[in-house]
């Protein structure tokens, strides 16, 4: 897991702040509790290329923070575009009707 704060040196916006898209992984303690299971080729490939890493030494420590990094891209692109995705609401259709009958009385 990653603290608010290190996510902020990893991503900063402009003003050196977290940006809005990532605000829901710093929202009280629920960041800790974040779990994420979807995957993709791109994420499956990036992790077999790190449990099987060829260097040794520094260079496999910089090959390995390096896929890191690339890891953390993918699956933050893979959360971010669920996000954008406007889920159409549950909700009965008798319950729908209620609340435009009270759009209509409020208006």
């Amino acid at each position: 897991m990653m603290p608010p704060d290190r996510l902020v040196t990893f991503f900063p916006d402009a003003s050196g702040q977290l940006p809005a898209e990532l605000n829901f992984l710093v929202q009280g303690n629920d960041w800790q509790t974040l779990i994420y299971p979807k995957s993709n080729p791109a994420i499956q490939q990036v992790v077999q290329q790190i449990v099987n890493c060829p260097y040794q030494g520094m260079a496999k420590r910089l090959y390995l923070q390096g896929k890191m990094t690339e890891l953390m891209a993918l699956q933050f692109a893979l959360v971010l575009s669920d996000r954008s995705i406007s889920h159409p609401a549950r909700l009965k259709s008798q319950t729908i009707a209620r609340i435009h009958q009270a759009k209509e009385i409020l208006s």
